[in-house]
């Protein structure tokens, strides 16, 4: 993977691929937003953090409409850095390279967290399944925090997976660790999470 070094990087990266990335299927997008992540993390832009969907470290609705595109405000070297669990790292990578989500919308998600009616869940259900986005959290937090999809249908998995869930959750015992081998995971198994 190049080397990059700041969000302004990412970002000219970002608008040069985004023609090639909206023909990709979503096991492509999903690798794609994975190395995103990647970057954001090591950028320090994003920091891990359990419990949190979206946490920012500043007022970012300050002196900006609530309407206003997060994509340009989180592809700057200046964009602010917030705490993020793993889908709400996810959810902030895609909306980095998407241009659908507002203020508004960032600060909904960071209100209904656990909810799959949030925006994050709503957005990255485009390339996720509710499934994955569940056995990704689960590793993530150490226990299973979303329990039903959009129909309040039960999302249920094998004492194995969640076994294997549980020991993920233990080997990567620091946060920041733990979110980076959960994007490496996706790109590592072409598209897909799997433990």
């Amino acid at each position: 993977m190049e080397q990059i070094k700041s969000i302004e990087e990412l970002a000219a990266k970002i608008e040069e691929s985004n023609a090639a990335f909206e023909a990709m299927t979503s096991q492509e997008k999903r690798v794609e937003i994975a190395k995103d992540l990647l970057i954001r993390l090591n950028t320090k832009q994003l920091k891990a953090r359990r419990g949190s969907i979206v946490t920012f470290r500043k007022n970012l609705s300050r002196g900006k409409a609530l309407s206003q595109s997060l994509k340009p405000l989180l592809n700057t070297d200046s964009a602010p850095v917030c705490s993020v669990c793993a889908k709400g790292g996810l959810f902030m990578a895609y909306i980095g390279r998407v241009n659908t989500e507002t203020i508004q919308d960032a600060r909904d998600a960071a209100n209904n967290a656990c909810s799959a009616q949030n925006g994050a869940d709503s957005k990255l259900r485009d390339i996720f399944s509710e499934k994955m986005l569940s056995y990704i959290e689960m590793a993530f937090e150490g226990r299973q925090v979303i329990t039903s999809d959009e129909n309040y249908n039960s999302i249920e998995f094998t004492s194995k997976e969640e076994q294997e869930a549980l020991d993920f959750f233990k080997t990567h015992s620091k946060v920041n660790d733990r979110l980076i081998a959960i994007a490496q995971n996706i790109i590592d198994n072409n598209g897909d999470f799997k433990l």
